[in-house]
């Protein structure tokens, strides 16, 4: 996890604790990190809106979708309902057609 923070993937840390280990806690934490980071640095791709950023809706709702299939359907509501917060924050950064085609995805994924 350490060598990929340190290179020029470090996205791909969260990946590993996310998709790779299942450790979605530590995982989002991770991404919580990354987003600080991002942020007290001032670095991120050319619109304004970071790479972390970006990906951090797509990593809650696949956290959801994980907490759904394992019967916990109280907090996949809450991990679908905190990224499509984050989608909704993003909005304001992103082009409108983008952050709708996002916001639709996950209101379909909450039903």
């Amino acid at each position: 996890q350490e060598f990929f923070l340190v290179s020029d993937r470090p996205l791909t840390a969260v990946e590993m604790r996310c998709f790779h280990l299942g450790e979605w806690e530590r995982g989002l934490a991770l991404l919580q990190r990354l987003l600080d980071t991002e942020a007290s640095t001032a670095v991120g791709s050319a619109d304004g809106v970071g790479v972390s950023e970006n990906i951090a809706g797509f990593v809650m709702l696949a956290y959801a979708r994980h907490l759904e299939l394992r019967g916990d359907d109280i907090r996949a509501m809450q991990m679908y309902e905190r990224a499509l917060s984050t989608v909704t924050s993003l909005s304001h950064q992103m082009s409108s057609s983008s952050s709708s085609q996002l916001s639709l995805v996950l209101r379909c994924e909450r039903g």
